[in-house]
């Protein structure tokens, strides 16, 4: 438990940079939360090591890897932008799984909402 509340600390600490927490994202980790409560198990092998706590450590690990995107010159509302779509692409695969479908339907319906929620930076 102490590792995840520096995990959370550091990931608190990314967001003065621009780094934001999107709507992808929070989708991303509740689903993933519903699905592993559902008996799912996480396959990304970044954060399976977490259990339970992978939708916590996601998100804080998304603003991690944003906010020093953004430090070594990346634009924030890009960084965001990306990670919200990519994030949108994994909430709809979740969802897919939850509601009993199959990895591949998963993938493609994940495929279809990242280009839908994908914001053109201008």
């Amino acid at each position: 438990m102490k590792h995840l509340a520096l995990i959370a600390m550091l990931g608190l600490a990314a967001c003065g940079n621009g780094a934001k927490v999107t709507s992808g994202e929070i989708g991303d980790s509740v689903t993933t939360a519903i699905a592993l409560a559902d008996g799912a198990v996480e396959l990304n092998p970044v954060i399976s090591w977490a259990g339970d706590a992978a939708p916590i450590v996601s998100i804080v690990g998304k603003q991690v890897v944003k906010a020093a995107l953004i430090e070594s010159g990346y634009e924030a509302e890009t960084v965001n932008a990306i990670s919200n779509s990519l994030s949108w692409g994994a909430t709809c695969n979740n969802l897919v799984i939850i509601g009993g479908g199959t990895g591949g339907l998963g993938l493609a319906a994940g495929l279809i909402c990242a280009a839908v929620t994908w914001e053109p930076i201008t």
